[in-house]
């Protein structure tokens, strides 16, 4: 037996967690202590008749000493339990037991008759089995009466494969903790629902407070106060300030808990000092989400990263999200929630923001607003010690008002995360990231192993989640002015209409500069275009000056026509051509031959042509319309006409800026239509990776030897020798020789990269790097973009299946082992017989695996991302 001692020293407190409920409020979860059993017998006394029944197969009134005892004292190997606190009380606790002499484990949940519903059942089960898994159990075993339902449901719904079966009045039910898609999936969804739950109550709610309003002009509390005022929240206001009666001729209330109804949504401009206060209040008023403008936190160093610490880790326990703290504040303008420090107002539209450096945030809006953008709405995180990009994604993602996401990260918080979300995301609403290149950074060599540059990395994770990547504010207006407004293309092969010789190649030339293609029109639609008077109908299509509005009109509908052509940009340029007084001069002409500004017939044309071809794009779509941009050199009022239709057509100062919004808008169409695949299913291994374990204290990477290097791929599966027949064809010179890796980095997670080993890496001296692959479409097409991969031509099929499940392999293990940072496999051999890995080198760190790695529990405050 386990003394209380024993249990004590090895009490995993790394597994301390917090959860968002499936109603949006945080759970406290941790292995179960010793001193846990007066809370216990409390949550027993709690729960129903029922309840105890279901539990106990026997109604049991009390829990005898003997039994607390066994419940709260385990080995935290064999026997182990979670408990779910709120406040200071446990309200759920799940164990397993292992049976005797077996990989199997018992397992039983209790959860308070109050918070059953709120999916606590489901949420202990995935930590349960994540915590199992780490010490060798591969099965859960339960024994259940038929008639309790909600039991039976939380195992059947958790995506395992469930056995079950009926005997003496009971339903025995057993399944393997091995996550399968059909689980992950699960998990994804679940985690989904509750983090948009828990973003609702800060940019939709129905009942706002302020706290900390201030009759000091222009001090934090005013300024907030102010922007709530004018925006006229259609929902509940209240000013929260113990020491004035009115703030801004708004009735007070002493406190939040004066209120007398629960709160969704409480914004503090308070003292760092006064915050405990604050969430005791907000605990008592029943808040559901902070949002902390204070500063003086992580912002300042280590002592303030302490106290945001114990800020969100108390918030957390009392079941509050966080905001910040060092917010700007968040706003959604169709509601008239106006909780920011922008010195300026946020009309409504549909692109919504997160950005986490509390002023580039307000930039970000306004130069958004500089380009009439309306916003959906918009959460300045501040530090980002809780509410990170990935809950928002979880409410954008289905949120009505929203059609396009902005986002400014210094990081990606959890990387595996938001690689799963954000690739869902994309697949329905572009998602576009403010991260410039740095300048001046080292670049890595491109054949060192196990080391990966951070650009490379990042390209390579926003690829794979579809996430469209802008170096400056305006390449980001420009972007989200053209998805906000247009389709997208079903193509790259673009058409240029102009009115003369000169803009026509610049666009050209920027239309290539940006990957895409001129089309090459169809004979028919050459043909159509010579009625309008041209002598060479091409692309670009040259007008001339002379034409008039509804030759612009037909060109374009022949153009959008043309099956050929997948988008359209026009230029638009006033010239000077007849004589004075002709209404298409640019400018009168002066006395010695100069000319004074644009008069307004010049103006007038450049209106009619516009409203020409914003008639044709908006009036006269097709089964799939086309977008269609344009360059009007920003003339005065031109702008405003083209945004006249049901569709605004977006213009740009500068046909560059035109091109590069497309060319983005291809890349992303791209993605979207690209085949999706199989989701992976991990390789099922025997056991665990028999090695010396890690020392846990030691604070740098270490290299394994080759023994062990050989030990790990014997357990993944990867054969390091050549098939019957093998390597007589690669001494016969008819082999191809790869390099692949697996690195995990810290910050932006796991990573395959690949290329052709030896001289044939050193004559192309190019590879390829990936995220993680998802599906089995991803590894193949991993394979096919190894540069060079043409060579291979000889050595049977490519990619083999040998070869992709090599590649299943590594992904395997990048789930498997968080503490492999590096794995290098080269040579792979690959022959007409099959593929092994001759040799390879393993670089090992030391790790210990938080439940945030492994499921959907929250980061722990004040912790570095996991990877």
């Amino acid at each position: 037996m386990t003394t209380d001692g024993e249990s004590d020293a090895r009490y995993p407190a790394h597994w301390e967690s917090d959860i968002v409920a499936a109603d949006g409020r945080t759970v406290h979860v941790r292995p179960i202590r010793p001193d846990d059993a007066t809370a216990i017998r409390r949550l027993h006394g709690r729960c129903s008749p029922e309840t105890i029944y279901y539990r106990f197969f026997t109604p049991l009134p009390e829990l005898s000493d003997a039994m607390l005892q066994h419940f709260v004292v385990v080995d935290y190997v064999d026997r182990m339990a979670f408990v779910a606190e709120s406040g200071d009380e446990l309200i759920a606790v799940a164990r397993y037991d292992r049976l005797a002499g077996s990989s199997d484990a018992e397992v039983a949940f209790l959860v308070d008759d109050a918070h059953q519903g709120r999916g606590l059942g489901a949420a202990l089960l995935e930590l349960l089995a994540a915590y199992a898994r780490q010490h060798g159990i591969g099965r859960f075993v339960a024994e259940t009466l038929p008639d309790n339902v909600r039991m039976l449901k939380v195992f059947q719904d958790a995506g395992y494969r469930v056995a079950r079966t009926w005997a003496d009045g009971t339903v025995h039910v057993v399944f393997p903790i091995d996550p399968t898609p059909s689980s992950a999936a699960v998990m994804a969804e679940r985690e989904r629902r509750a983090a948009a739950r828990s973003v609702a109550a800060l940019v939709n709610p129905t009942r706002v407070a302020l706290v900390g309003a201030s009759r000091t002009p222009g001090s934090v509390g005013d300024v907030l106060l102010a922007n709530l005022l004018s925006a006229r929240f259609e929902g509940s206001l209240w000013v929260v300030n113990p020491n004035a009666a009115a703030v801004r001729g708004i009735p007070t209330v002493p406190s939040l808990r004066a209120i007398g109804q629960p709160i969704d949504l409480a914004i503090v401009a308070v003292r760092a000092e006064e915050l405990p206060l604050v969430l005791e209040d907000a605990h008592a008023a029943e808040v559901r989400a902070l949002v902390v403008v204070t500063a003086g936190f992580s912002d300042i160093g280590p002592e303030g990263a302490e106290e945001e610490r114990r800020l969100v880790a108390s918030a957390r326990r009392l079941g509050m999200r966080v905001v910040g703290p060092n917010s700007m504040g968040v706003a959604s303008p169709a509601i008239g929630l106006a909780g920011t420090l922008a010195p300026f107002a946020l009309e409504a539209g549909g692109t919504s923001v997160h950005a986490q450096s509390g002023p580039l945030s307000l930039a970000i809006v306004a130069k958004l607003a500089q380009a009439s953008i309306g916003i959906a709405s918009f959460v300045s995180s501040g530090n980002k010690a809780d509410i990170s990009g990935n809950d928002l994604l979880a409410w954008w993602e289905t949120d009505e008002r929203t059609r396009c996401i902005v986002l400014y990260i210094e990081d990606f918080g959890n990387p595996r995360t938001f690689a799963r979300v954000a690739r869902r995301v994309s697949a329905t609403k572009p998602i576009l990231v403010v991260k410039p290149e740095r300048e001046g950074r080292s670049r890595v060599e491109p054949d060192r192993p196990g080391v990966l540059d951070t650009e490379v990395a990042i390209d390579a994770l926003l690829e794979r989640t579809g996430v469209l990547r802008t170096q400056t504010l305006e390449e980001l207006t420009e972007l989200v002015r053209l998805l906000e407004s247009q389709p997208l293309p079903a193509g790259d092969r673009v058409a240029i209409l102009a009115n003369t010789q000169g803009p026509a190649p610049l666009v050209a030339d920027a239309v290539l500069r940006a990957g895409l293609d001129l089309a090459p029109l169809e004979p028919a639609t050459v043909e159509r275009l010579g009625t309008l008077g041209r002598a060479a109908a091409r692309n670009p299509l040259e007008l001339g000056p002379g034409v008039v509005p509804a030759d612009w009109e037909r060109a374009l509908e022949l153009l959008l026509l043309d099956a050929t052509v997948d988008a359209v940009i026009i230029s638009f340029i006033p010239t000077v051509v007849g004589a004075p007084g002709d209404p298409r001069l640019l400018a009168n002409p002066l006395p010695g031959g100069t000319l004074r500004g644009a008069p307004a017939q010049s103006l007038a044309r450049a209106a009619e042509i516009a409203d020409a071809v914003t008639k044709v794009a908006t009036q006269r779509g097709r089964d799939r319309p086309k977008p269609v941009v344009a360059n009007f050199l920003a003339l005065p009022g031109v702008p405003e006409r083209l945004g006249a239709g049901p569709r605004t057509i977006p213009s740009f100062d500068f046909p560059e800026s035109a091109a590069r919004a497309l060319g983005h808008a291809a890349r992303y169409a791209r993605w979207r239509a690209r085949a999706n695949g199989t989701p992976l299913e991990l390789v099922p291994l025997a056991g665990d990776w028999a090695r010396d374990p890690l020392d846990e204290s030691a604070d740098e990477d270490r290299e394994l030897d080759a023994e062990a290097v050989a030990g790990l791929l014997d357990w993944l599966g990867i054969p390091r020798r050549a098939p019957s027949g093998g390597r007589r064809e690669e001494l016969e010179g008819r082999a191809v020789h790869l390099r692949l890796e697996l690195i995990h980095l810290e910050r932006y997670g796991p990573f395959l990269r690949a290329g052709l080993a030896g001289d044939a890496f050193r004559r192309i001296g190019a590879s390829v790097a990936v995220a993680l692959p998802h599906t089995d479409r991803d590894v193949i097409d991993f394979l096919e973009a190894i540069p060079g991969a043409d060579l291979v031509v000889g050595s049977g099929p490519y990619p083999s299946d040998d070869l992709v499940a090599i590649v299943h392999r590594l992904v395997t293990l990048a789930e498997r082992r968080y503490d492999v940072a590096a794995l290098t496999l080269e040579p792979v051999v690959g022959t007409a017989r099959g593929w092994w890995a001759r040799s390879g080198r393993c670089v090992v760190r030391p790790l210990r695996l938080e439940p945030a790695m492994i499921t959907r529990s929250l980061r722990a405050p004040g912790s570095p991302s996991p990877a």
